[in-house]
C-alpha cells in the first residue's frame, strides 16, 4: 500500500461492517477506523455460524447471493 487512505463510507450510531467476511469468508475489502470513543461489539465466525445454522435454508441462500452480488459491483 502507498500510505493513502480513503474514506469509503461513515458509519453512524447503530451501524455495522465487516458482514460481508462473516457471509461469504471472503478477505475484507477495506479497513475500519473509529474517529471518536467508540463502544463496539464483535461477533466472531464461530457466533455468526451459530445463529446462521439456526435460520431458514433460503436465508443462507439469499444472503450468500446478496454478498455475492454486491462484491462484483
Amino acid at each position: 500500500m502507498d500510505g493513502n487512505k480513503t474514506v469509503l463510507a461513515t458509519i453512524g450510531k447503530g451501524g455495522l461492517f465487516g458482514e460481508m467476511g462473516l457471509i461469504d469468508n471472503k478477505p475484507r475489502a477495506a479497513a475500519a477506523q473509529a474517529k471518536f470513543k467508540t463502544t463496539v461489539v464483535v461477533v466472531t465466525r464461530a457466533m455468526f455460524q451459530e445463529k446462521l445454522a439456526k435460520c431458514d435454508p433460503f436465508i443462507r441462500a439469499l444472503l450468500n447471493i446478496l454478498a455475492d452480488t454486491i462484491r462484483r459491483k
